[in-house]
């Protein structure tokens, strides 16, 4: 009983703090570890600490799920290699850097636990970054490669982490070993979560109840991450495949309605689960401290967290800024294929790299002791020092994103704009041209089809001045009735056009996302 209070408690916590971040212009996941914070050093609010498993199988395979199915498969895949150079080569660049940082700062501390520590933090977190970036009008590519890499990095952190602990345990660590099992946990992800994508493909559009579609929908996230977990491969990589491989798929195959429902669901679901997930990110101060040794004083505790978040948050840069370079000069096709990005969008790309609740969940789960009884000493510290890099990345470098986004100017671009207002001029001429076909081969009256025609022409008119009218009802019964069957000719048409830019590849995904929900909301208010 006093578990379900506590989430009610927390619950209503998200409700209260949510529209203040929106008042303050603050994202909302910074906020919440705030008062998070505020809420764990209150004596008498209830203890809840972060269950580890309840994080990794039930909080992080839908969030990644989503923000999967909503990523441009096509975008994703032209972008591989700038995600492949920051979720695998700076995953492990950053827990190299780390790991040598802590043998050499920290007493007593060994290389294989700072590559413990290493692999825990350094993967930025999906939603954390989704969070803070999308309230800002970055260019798309740019977007593309953050959300790319938040989805990926994961599964190379979480590899760094098991071979790190492997290593704690026995004394021993071979690369080759190393590589081959990282391969074979990454394809044996991408593999099922692909295998789970393509059976629901084909079983999907059959149901026929929309409530149910939805709750197969959310039950997809766990039916990829379960299996992988089992066999040993990487769950993180499962959903991620399976939700490119849905968003591409099917969702322009499914019914409208399905899809506002879904998205309802699918948003209301993200909200609720972000908002307790950074809550209790803040909370576990009371649990990080509780177990800390005294072996160290506050001064220098406090110290070593700031030396690694330091560390963690430079590397990027380090990283970002020689490897943007060095890999055109070696490869001049590539520089000529893909010329080097302004100075602006390699700084944000370089200060995108925000912790969050994969990292905390990682050390949590670190064990108190190692195979064979020995004690794992430092075990406490290292959950220590990852709870120091996630309140530092998320609350300097999430509170001064904006404003480094608006100084350097990286917005989106002109022309994206101009390819919202053309790809919307598609549509309508395809619907133009479906109502004049549809109104003389079933001779339907002339009068009503007029009307649909001028006020279709006039919608594509006013794209111009961004000033396009919801569409209005006829009194008379005969005229709604042919003006209800030419509007959803009109819309019939425009969903074969959206179809084909995407597949021609003239369309970004998230304007077609944004252009298909037009659509079955036109839809949905036809068929009320």
């Amino acid at each position: 009983m006093h578990e379900i209070q506590n989430v009610l408690i927390l619950i209503a916590c998200v409700a209260i703090l949510s529209p203040v971040a929106t008042r303050l212009g603050m994202a909302e996941p910074i906020l919440f570890v705030l008062g998070g914070l505020v809420l764990g050093l209150v004596p008498r609010f209830p203890a809840l600490p972060l269950d580890p498993e309840v994080i990794f199988f039930l909080f992080l395979p839908p969030l990644l799920f989503l923000q999967a199915y909503f990523t441009s498969w096509r975008e994703f895949r032209r972008n591989l290699r700038p995600i492949g150079l920051l979720a695998v080569g700076l995953v492990l660049f950053t827990s190299a850097g780390v790991a040598v940082l802590c043998r050499l700062l920290i007493p007593g501390m060994s290389l294989a636990e700072g590559f413990v520590l290493g692999g825990i933090v350094s993967p930025p977190d999906a939603v954390a970054v989704a969070a803070v970036a999308r309230r800002l009008r970055l260019p798309r590519r740019l977007v593309v490669i953050l959300e790319g890499e938040s989805l990926v990095n994961d599964a190379s952190g979480l590899v760094v982490l098991k071979f790190a602990l492997a290593a704690l345990a026995t004394g021993r660590f071979s690369a080759s070993e190393a590589s081959l099992r990282f391969l074979w946990v990454a394809a044996g992800g991408i593999g099922i979560g692909m295998g789970i994508g393509w059976a629901l493909s084909r079983i999907f559009h059959r149901i026929e109840d929309d409530s149910l579609a939805v709750l197969v929908s959310l039950l997809v996230p766990f039916a990829a991450y379960f299996p992988a977990e089992h066999l040993g491969v990487s769950g993180v990589l499962a959903v991620v495949a399976a939700g490119l491989w849905i968003g591409w798929e099917i969702s322009g195959r499914i019914r409208f309605s399905i899809r506002i429902k879904g998205n309802a669901t699918w948003r209301t679901v993200e909200y609720l689960l972000n908002g307790l997930i950074f809550l209790m990110i803040g909370m576990q101060i009371r649990f990080v401290f509780a177990d800390l040794r005294s072996d160290f004083g506050v001064l220098e505790l406090l110290g070593y967290g700031a030396a690694v978040s330091l560390a963690v948050i430079l590397l990027r840069p380090i990283w970002v800024y020689p490897i943007t370079h060095l890999q055109r000069r070696i490869f001049p096709s590539l520089a000529r294929r893909d010329p080097t990005p302004p100075p602006g969008a390699i700084a944000v790309l370089s200060w995108a790299g925000i912790r969050g609740v994969v990292s905390l969940a990682a050390a949590m789960a670190l064990p108190r002791s190692l195979p064979g009884g020995i004690p794992f000493l430092n075990r406490d510290l290292i959950l220590f020092l990852t709870f120091c890099v996630i309140l530092s990345t998320l609350v300097l470098q999430g509170l001064t994103f904006p404003a480094l986004v608006r100084r350097l100017g990286v917005r989106e671009a002109a022309d994206e704009a101009e390819e919202s207002r053309v790809a919307r001029d598609h549509l309508l001429a395809a619907g133009l041209q479906a109502v004049d076909r549809t109104a003389r081969e079933e001779s339907l009256d002339a009068e009503t089809a007029k009307e649909v025609l001028l006020e279709y022409q006039r919608r594509r008119s006013n794209l111009r001045d961004g000033l396009v009218e919801a569409l209005g009802w006829s009194p008379e019964r005969h005229r709604l009735l042919t003006r209800r069957r030419l509007e959803e000719a009109a819309l019939h048409a425009q969903r074969l056009e959206l179809q084909r830019l995407r597949r021609v590849g003239e369309l970004p995904e998230e304007l077609r996302l944004h252009l298909e929900n037009e659509l079955d909301l036109e839809e949905a208010r036809l068929r009320s």
